[in-house]
């Protein structure tokens, strides 16, 4: 988890330092004696400080070993040095980035084919007409084992879409895409009307077609998925709920039963960050699971919250939506997060 939190830290680093670097790069721009500001100062870039001094200060983590003073002191800079200094914390950041992606959790392969099942049998019972749906009441398609939500052209409703992140993941793995999809912008169909008309399209059967092909890489896009939710879930707390919903997170990770319940859960309600996905203020994804849960069992915990949260949303969402048509499926979904399921 060091890694984890040194991302967050870094990036919580970079926020608040960015309006110290445009500065900076309008002092190198405009040499002394050009600029509109008199005695103007370079501030503070992006000091020198160790790693774990990072993780601790952004975090609230432990104790730094790099006294506070020290760390964040401001230095002299010397003319246009904020330009490269950028560059380096650019260069850094995507490095740690490749770090925590290759920490991944030492799935088995067996395990892996056993929650890409799994996720399927939930989405769509597991059948292939089901890798390609558009519900009655809904504004996008879902599509592939996780149903990944693809929006119109025009169209971008208050869920985060997945399904075009799905298509570069899949290319990146060597996946061949058809010509259509590979220049897709959006969903080429409009509305639901128009793509039940093309269920037996030729377009329709590519798509079921690779989608049916590819399991084993949506499994994965599924699983790096909850492997990157934890940073962004800390990033967005103040720093003393953080410890609690890590720990919550991997006291699941490491629970029978409970790797396979995040999987599934981030993959089917988000990770709670997407600022619109939202009822009355109120969220519904994994970060807003993992905050309802009471001490005791994890996994038991988890179902519990899960439930309430559900219940939640439905009681705040417009009634125009009807979301309760939908409550039960999802209580049901939940309520097989237990021991011996997949993960």
């Amino acid at each position: 988890m060091d890694k984890f939190h040194c991302f967050c830290g870094i990036c919580q680093a970079f926020v608040r330092n960015f309006r110290a670097l445009q500065q900076n790069v309008e002092i190198a721009r405009h040499p002394l004696g050009k600029t509109d500001k008199k005695h103007v100062e370079p501030l503070c870039c992006f000091p020198r400080f160790s790693r774990r001094g990072v993780c601790h200060h952004a975090l609230g983590v432990g104790r730094s070993p790099v006294p506070p003073q020290q760390a964040f002191r401001p230095r002299p800079r010397g003319r246009a040095s904020a330009v490269p200094k950028l560059w380096l914390l650019a260069g850094w950041i995507g490095l740690l980035v490749a770090q925590v992606s290759a920490s991944a959790s030492s799935i088995s392969p067996a395990q892996a084919e056993s929650i890409g099942r799994r996720l399927w049998q939930n989405e769509s019972g597991e059948t292939l007409s089901g890798l390609t749906a558009w519900n009655a009441g809904e504004d996008f398609a879902s599509l592939g084992i996780g149903h990944f939500i693809w929006y119109p052209a025009g169209v971008r409703g208050p869920f985060e879409e997945s399904f075009p992140p799905l298509l570069r993941f899949l290319e990146q793995q060597g996946v061949s895409l058809s010509e259509w999809l590979r220049h897709a912008s959006a969903c080429p169909w409009p509305n639901r009307q128009a793509f039940l008309a093309e269920a037996g399209g030729e377009r329709m059967r590519e798509l079921r077609s690779l989608l049916a092909d590819t399991v084993g890489e949506q499994t994965r896009f599924a699983i790096d998925r909850l492997e990157r939710s934890l940073p962004k879930m800390l990033v967005s707390l103040p720093e003393g709920e953080r410890p609690r919903i890590e720990t919550n997170f991997h006291a699941l990770e490491t629970t029978p039963g409970g790797l396979f319940a995040l999987v599934d859960y981030v993959n089917f309600k988000g990770e709670g960050t997407f600022p619109t996905e939202r009822y009355q203020g109120e969220g519904w994804g994994l970060l807003n699971v993992l905050q309802a849960m009471e001490p005791g069992p994890a996994l038991p915990s988890f179902r519990r919250a899960a439930r309430f949260v559900l219940e939640r949303r439905v009681r705040n969402a417009p009634p125009a939506r009807h979301e309760e048509r939908w409550l039960r499926g999802w209580l049901n979904r939940v309520d097989g997060y237990r021991e011996g399921s997949a993960g």
